[in-house]
């Protein structure tokens, strides 16, 4: 798995603690960040546009992966 810059990863846990969000939820934000990384630098996408995140979204949906259980 891509190691995500820690600057990046703090940020992004910041986000997550400013918004009241509880512990659980904060983890899963983070496996699915850390996802969404990975996707991004595998096939070529920069993760900072809507687009990257509609192509990892349509990838999930690909795999199977219900609604549910995807960010």
């Amino acid at each position: 798995m891509l190691a995500v810059p820690v600057s990046l990863s703090q940020a992004f846990v910041a986000q997550l603690v400013q918004g009241n969000l509880p512990e659980q939820q904060r983890r899963d934000f983070q496996k699915w960040f850390r996802f969404y990384l990975d996707f991004c630098d595998k096939y070529g996408s920069k993760p900072e546009l809507t687009a990257s995140f509609a192509k990892f979204d349509e990838k999930l949906q690909s795999k199977g992966q219900s609604e549910h259980h995807r960010p």
